[in-house]
């Protein structure tokens, strides 16, 4: 009868411990994109000294109840580290999706690259990024 009582006392703990599974929550990513178009840049490019620049942004939720939280605009000039130009907090119904465009003159000759991030109320956050030579 000892025997079987140690037995038991020794199984029941790791009983216990497998019966305990985490309840947490992985949201995907939010979904980010460059805005496409004669009159926007998508995509690494090289352009003169003070030519105008339009940068859209389009952002979304990919999931019902995780809704998009910020969004933010930086740029590294010359391989620096990153300037934050633009941060927006969304709530509600504003965090479904987001459009931005962003006007801008470019500086002397170098590199800027711009990077656009999306952060859901869960943590999750996409990014994308463009990479403007100026000559």
């Amino acid at each position: 009868m000892k025997n079987i009582l140690k037995l038991v006392c020794a199984i029941l703990p790791l009983v216990a411990i497998s019966c305990n599974k985490s309840t947490t929550t992985t949201y995907p990513q939010p979904s980010i994109a460059l805005k496409r178009g004669s009159s926007y840049i998508s995509t690494d490019t090289t352009i003169r000294a003070s030519t105008p620049v339009i940068l859209g942004l389009t952002a979304a939720k990919t999931h019902g109840n995780d809704i998009l939280r910020s969004i933010s605009v930086s740029c590294a000039y010359n391989d620096k580290p990153d300037s934050l130009l633009f941060v927006t907090s969304l709530y509600g119904i504003g965090g479904d999706s987001f459009q931005y465009d962003y006007n801008m003159g470019t500086q002397k000759s170098g590199k800027e690259k711009y990077t656009f991030k999306a952060t859901t109320q869960s943590g999750a956050t996409n990014s994308v990024s463009v990479t403007i030579s100026i000559q």
